[in-house]
């Protein structure tokens, strides 16, 4: 069986997060376009939107692995999964209900 737990994170990582997410995805979203209309893949635009997507992608990744380290492994070393809602500030961790063991 699993049970879940609810954590508030800090409102300013959880902020940090989502704006790295944001960015993410919308670069993401630009370089399907461009690629769409027909921009070849050795265009210079093209070659920045991925990295700028890229640096985002790994922004949004380490800021994810500071709530993993500071809310999740010291107190659930066995969740199973976990979730954060931005606009609540909400992490909900799933974790396996030992009690019934």
């Amino acid at each position: 069986m699993k049970k879940t737990v609810v954590i508030d994170v800090d409102k300013d990582l959880c902020n940090t997060i989502e704006m790295y997410d944001y960015e993410y995805k919308c670069r993401k979203d630009i370089i399907a376009h461009l690629i769409d209309s027909g921009i070849g893949i050795d265009n210079p635009s093209l070659e920045a939107y991925m990295k700028k997507a890229e640096e985002s992608y790994k922004s949004f990744e380490l800021a994810k692995q500071v709530v993993q380290e500071k809310y999740i492994n010291p107190n659930y070393p066995d969740a199973i999964n976990w979730n954060l809602t931005y606009h609540t500030g909400k992490l909900v961790i799933t974790v396996p209900d030992h009690s019934e063991e």
